[in-house]
């Protein structure tokens, strides 16, 4: 798992690849689902303004292959 800190208000993804299969989850330690987005663009930014500090993870879906990060937002 790939660990990220951000203090920014603005979460960009970036994809290099071209599926359309691509899906974004974002979920807090507690297990709850603050964002979603099952067919999310090759660049995708989220506010994340509003969500608290805290840690969260990211999990990106795309063509069967998973990649999972956790951000630290301060």
């Amino acid at each position: 798992m790939k660990s990220l800190s951000i203090s920014d208000a603005f979460l960009n993804c970036l994809s290099s690849n071209k599926s359309l299969n691509s899906k974004i989850k974002i979920v807090d330690l507690t297990g709850r689902i603050v964002y979603e987005n099952n067919s999310f663009a090759l660049n995708t930014s989220i506010d994340l303004e509003s969500y608290p500090d805290g840690i969260y993870t990211i999990t990106i879906v795309s063509d069967a292959k998973e990649e999972v990060i956790k951000i630290v937002k301060y």
